[in-house]
């Protein structure tokens, strides 16, 4: 659907790359697709991530932005329980311990871009 050789397309002022062109990869958090990185030099990163049980954890330096695109769950922030439901946009602060439960894909935008030195778990 989008460039078939799988690589970035951009131009003055703008990048281009399709979820399907980027390969998923493990993670804590389950699978995500990591569609715009740290390494493509923009300002934030943009994956989209399927949620099962993750594990806790949180980074330093990472503001993350969790935009819930399909499925249910509970996010857990700091002390909160967030029931997560389809429309959702959650903001998630550097140092803030955070882990979601149940089955769902969130698009996930992270300033600065995440990089994986800044995930730490308890």
């Amino acid at each position: 659907m989008g460039n078939p050789n799988g690589d970035i397309i951009q131009g003055p002022g703008y990048q281009v790359r399709h979820v399907t062109d980027v390969a998923p990869v493990a993670c804590p958090c389950g699978q995500s697709f990591r569609v715009f990185t740290w390494r493509d030099g923009g300002p934030a990163n943009v994956h989209v991530t399927e949620i099962r049980d993750s594990r806790r954890h949180y980074h330093r330096d990472c503001t993350e932005y969790y935009y819930i695109i399909e499925g249910s769950g509970v996010l857990e922030v700091a002390d909160a329980q967030i029931p997560l439901s389809p429309g959702l946009l959650v903001r998630i602060d550097p140092l803030t311990r955070h882990r979601g439960q149940g089955d769902f894909k969130a698009l996930i935008v992270g300033v600065p871009p995440f990089r994986e030195e800044d995930e730490y778990f308890d």
